[in-house]
């Protein structure tokens, strides 16, 4: 038996190949010109090499630069200086820098304990049984000290004002507002037997969501929101059918957004979809126990499984802003009007 040879393709090869599909597309808050692109290519017939490029631009993509690497297995975070840091596992967690010139500089990963600043990014855990570990990168100075965090924090995030947010040992929750210096925390409060997710909000709103076990899809079981007197309200959704989730926030006006990526009673039916539809689905003012498909426009116009893939969500001062990738997998649509209506975004 004969092994199969695959060529090393390059990064503009990766990225303009007619084959490739769009990872993953972030922004700066507030400039959707500057922003970055990641693009997988599976080259071989047994797809023995997926290999990832990035793309990065400060023009909407008139013109663009490439990171002068490839990856097996990456993930990219944006400062909000539009500074790009690359988190690779691929053999344990390593972290890189992508100049402006497209060079890739590796991040001296330290021991040294520091707050987190401004323009740092916070990505990138390594497990330890006793206490995880998270970095920050200094996008300016490829350096990433560990980050300050309570004893037992097995996750932590960044909100895109800087607040960090912790669970820790899945029962409490914290914040902090000045990078890890200080922390409020709520102990106990997030059930035992759930998975957790963060939802976006406004750095003083905090609410998660819970869902079993549900393997490549979350389950909607639950929302918990911190009240003012310190407790967590409780909101369980209609569970049949039971929704399946991706990336939530809390809007200013207080409702709550839910991209919903399938359901218990989704199928086919003489190959035409059938079941409650996908999609991006608002709650009835604060009533999170009830919801309402928003019906969205070109290009997620066309039935399952052309819905928006949505992967981010950002709330804005107005509203929220939602990122999601089209359904030929190659351009990326933001909306404004939660899913109405979409603009598109080049991302290469």
């Amino acid at each position: 038996m004969t092994e199969e040879v695959v060529d090393r393709p390059s990064p503009e090869e990766i990225v303009d190949d007619p084959e490739s599909r769009l990872v993953d597309v972030q922004f700066v808050p507030g400039d959707r010109d500057r922003r970055v692109a990641l693009w997988r290519l599976c080259a071989g017939a047994s797809c023995l090499s997926r290999r990832l490029a990035i793309a990065v631009t400060t023009d909407g993509f008139r013109t663009r630069t490439l990171a002068d690497a490839t990856w097996h297995h990456a993930f990219v975070r944006l400062s909000a200086g539009g500074e790009v840091v690359v988190l690779d596992y691929q053999r344990g967690l390593s972290l890189d820098v992508v100049r402006d010139d497209g060079s890739v500089l590796p991040v001296d990963m330290v021991k040294d304990v520091a707050p987190v600043a401004r323009g740092e990014v916070v990505a990138g855990m390594v497990f330890r049984p006793a206490r995880n570990r998270f970095w920050a990168t200094d996008p300016a100075t490829a350096t990433a000290p560990l980050v300050p965090v309570p004893d037992g924090t097995h996750e932590l995030i960044q909100t895109d004002t800087g607040q960090l947010r912790a669970l820790i040992e899945r029962q409490s929750y914290a914040w902090s507002d000045d990078g890890g210096v200080t922390w409020s925390r709520v102990f106990d409060g997030l059930g035992r037997n759930f998975l957790t997710s963060f939802v976006a909000s406004t750095d003083d709103t905090h609410v998660v969501v819970h869902g079993g076990d549900g393997a490549t899809l979350f389950p909607f079981s639950e929302i918990r929101r911190l009240e003012s007197d310190g407790d967590w309200s409780v909101v369980v959704p209609a569970d049949d059918p039971m929704a399946y989730i991706g990336p939530t926030a809390v809007l200013p006006d207080g409702r709550f957004l839910a991209s919903i990526q399938s359901w218990s009673d989704n199928g086919l039916a003489k190959e035409k979809p059938r079941g409650t539809p996908p999609g991006i689905y608002v709650s009835d003012g604060d009533d999170w126990s009830t919801y309402e498909r928003i019906e969205s426009g070109a290009p997620f116009r066309t039935a399952a499984p052309f819905e928006p893939m949505v992967t981010d969500i950002d709330v804005t001062a107005d509203g929220a802003l939602i990122t999601a990738i089209g359904p030929d997998q190659t351009t990326a649509w933001t909306s404004d009007d939660l899913g109405a209506t979409w603009r598109k975004m080049r991302a290469r």
